[in-house]
């Protein structure tokens, strides 16, 4: 398909060290580089009800902390794609430190061509999803529910914030934002209809 995008448009933002930047500036542990931290990511999966020998999928799962923890806490079986190479490189060595390998793997994988059979994953987690922020953000969703089997939950936390959120809570995370040379998303609100 001509319109599909290719899903690295913007992967030269994310060099090598990407990671290390945002962990200077931001509020929460490395392992947990997004708005709430490991408070969001307990909220969300409990909210999923994610289970043993459960299949997840965790987009663009960075360095692969939430994944890692889904495996050794739930006894889930989960992938952690991301688009950065060296972040799922990181992943993979957490993974074998952690003595999760065998039900915790990363993939080097672009959101707009999943490299998945259908109805593969119970549940699918994205927190801050990039790629569901493009303006081809259909192609993405098409691909994300070709690989959730039917009766499975897709659980997105989004880095914009939503309606509601405390003004001292979004002026924090835009002052990281713009420290880390992005620009202000303090006015910018999303939800998806």
């Amino acid at each position: 398909d001509k319109d599909r995008p290719v899903g690295y448009e913007h992967v030269s933002e994310f060099q090598p060290g990407f990671h290390e930047r945002l962990s200077r500036n931001w509020p929460e542990p490395r392992e947990q580089l997004h708005a709430g931290g490991w408070a969001a990511t307990r909220y969300l999966v409990d909210k999923l009800e994610v289970r043993a020998g459960d299949a997840a999928l965790d987009v663009r799962c960075g360095e692969g902390g939430t994944a890692i923890w889904m495996a050794r806490n739930l006894g889930a079986h989960v992938v952690g794609i991301d688009i950065l190479g060296n972040a799922v490189e990181t992943a993979g060595r957490k993974a074998w430190k952690e003595g999760v390998q065998s039900s915790c793997s990363f993939i080097r994988a672009n959101l707009f061509s999943l490299p998945f059979k259908d109805e593969t994953f119970d549940f699918i987690i994205r927190q801050d999803p990039d790629g569901l922020a493009y303006v081809q953000r259909v192609f993405a969703f098409q691909e994300i529910f070709r690989v959730l089997r039917k009766g499975g939950q897709l659980g997105i936390q989004h880095w914009i914030p939503g309606i509601g959120v405390p003004q001292s809570v979004i002026q924090r995370f835009d002052q990281v934002n713009v420290a880390v040379g992005y620009p202000s998303h303090g006015q910018v609100h999303a939800a998806y209809i």
